[in-house]
């Protein structure tokens, strides 16, 4: 598996202590792991990105493999999941060095409770070829590479959870941290009074929407219809600069009148860190044409 293909994230820069198998010690600035996180600071249930990075002086670099994940010391993570894009490798000046900084491993994380919290990075270990120079009976002296396994244990890094303020200015709250919006849509087909219909409700933005974090929908399906069922599922993306989610509500409705059914405005309410405040987003009114049951009838020719 080639470094050049893999990523990291988090915020901490940590000198590392070596040692290869055979226990010998390589210099400790040779190989640095750093943690990065993509703010200094989060409000609880707010995502965020953690990047693990591998910066080394070393030019053979073959590759690396996790000893120990990335785990916290005191608490948990309220979520925490590896993202599949990574970063590209790059080069970083440290204390008037020149580095080749690697990615190792990017993850999407929140924390639910306030605090300080204090964060390993992992272990991993490097394979390096290094050049040698042997005696072939045939050829001669022959330059060649030696495999060589190398441990790098990362340093802890710290990181602030504030809590969120008090709840002004709206009457209920999701519990959802982030910037969003929110759509309610009809799926194409003819809608027949007192039969089964669609209506589906899309929230997305950047943020996590947590599985049991749900919209006001209750009241929007009074005016000439019948709520029956709701059915929800939610999808986690990584857009190259945040996680961004989608939660998608599968309304199961009755129409009951022919010239006044609607869909009134569904509400979701969430802190908005962007701007430091508690927003509700409430969806357009959504006119349902309906039709009678007569449209299903067949004529027949006598």
């Amino acid at each position: 598996m080639s470094l050049f293909s893999r990523v990291v994230l988090f915020t901490f820069l940590s000198v590392a202590f070596i040692s290869n198998a055979a226990g010998k010690i390589v210099d400790n600035d040779e190989f640095i792991i750093t943690a990065e996180f993509d703010k200094k600071e989060y409000f609880s249930n707010e995502s965020g990105l953690l990047t693990i990075w591998l910066y080394t002086t070393n030019p053979n670099l073959n590759g690396f493999e996790e000893i120990f994940p990335v785990s916290v010391d005191k608490g948990e993570f309220a979520y925490f999941a590896k993202v599949n894009e990574m970063p590209r490798a790059t080069h970083k000046k440290i204390k008037d060095k020149e580095y080749a900084a690697y990615p190792l491993g990017v993850y999407a994380i929140m924390f639910k409770d306030e605090g300080k919290y204090a964060i390993n990075a992992g272990s991993y270990r490097l394979s390096v070829n290094e050049p040698v120079v042997v005696r072939d009976p045939f050829w001669g002296t022959v330059r060649t590479h030696r495999s060589e396994f190398v441990d790098v244990q990362g340093e802890k890094t710290r990181v602030k959870v504030k809590k969120l303020p008090m709840v002004e200015g709206i009457t209920s709250f999701s519990g959802a941290v982030g910037d969003y919006k929110i759509e309610v849509t009809i799926p194409r087909g003819e809608i027949i009074i007192n039969e089964p219909a669609t209506a589906i409700i899309t929230i997305e933005g950047e943020g996590l929407i947590g599985d049991d974090t749900m919209p006001d929908y209750h009241d929007s399906f009074k005016q000439g219809c019948v709520l029956k069922s709701v059915s929800d599922s939610n999808d986690y993306l990584y857009n190259g600069r945040c996680v961004v989610s989608r939660k998608v509500l599968e309304c199961e409705f009755i129409p009951t009148d022919l010239k006044n059914c609607l869909i009134s405005p569904v509400e979701f309410s969430f802190f908005n860190p962007k701007s430091g405040k508690y927003e509700i987003l409430r969806s357009e009114p959504v006119s349902v044409n309906v039709k009678s049951s007569t449209v299903r009838i067949t004529p027949i020719d006598i």
